[in-house]
C-alpha cells in the first residue's frame, strides 16, 4: 500500500514538473525546469526503490514473526502435554507413597505387637 501511494505521488509530481518544462517563458527557465524534472525523476526512482525494499523487508519480517508464533504455540502445546504427564506421574507417586506409608504403619504395629507378645511370653515363662 505504501509503495502504491509513493508511486502515485512521485508520478503526480513528475507530471507537474514535466508540464512546467513546456510552460516556461524562455529557454533558460525551460532548461532549469528540465534539470529539475530529471533530478526529481532520479530522486523519485530512488524513493520508490527504497519503499519497495522496505515493503519486502516488512513482508519477510511478518512471515518470520508468523513462523516464530507457530513455533511458540507448538512449544506451549508440548509444554502443556508434559505438564499433564508430570501431574499424572506426581499423582501416581503420591498414591504409591500413601500405600507405602500405610504398609509401613501396619508393619510397625505388627512389630510392636510381637514385642508385647514376647514380653508376655517371658512373663509367663518366669
Amino acid at each position: 500500500m505504501l509503495t502504491i501511494i509513493t508511486i502515485l505521488l512521485v508520478s503526480g509530481m513528475a507530471v507537474i514538473s514535466f508540464i512546467q518544462i513546456f510552460s516556461s517563458a524562455n529557454k533558460g527557465a525551460m532548461i532549469i525546469n528540465a534539470v529539475i524534472f530529471l533530478l526529481y525523476c532520479l530522486i523519485g526512482f530512488l524513493l520508490i526503490r527504497y519503499t519497495i525494499r522496505e515493503s519486502h523487508k516488512d513482508e519477510i519480517l511478518r512471515k518470520k514473526a508468523q513462523e516464530k508464533t507457530g513455533q511458540l504455540k507448538q512449544s506451549r502445546d508440548k509444554l502443556e502435554e508434559q505438564t499433564l504427564e508430570f501431574q499424572k506421574s506426581r499423582d501416581a507417586l503420591q498414591t504409591r507413597a500413601a500405600e507405602l506409608e500405610s504398609w509401613y504403619q501396619m508393619v510397625v504395629q505388627r512389630e510392636l505387637e510381637m514385642r508385647n507378645l514376647k514380653k508376655q511370653i517371658k512373663k509367663l515363662q518366669n
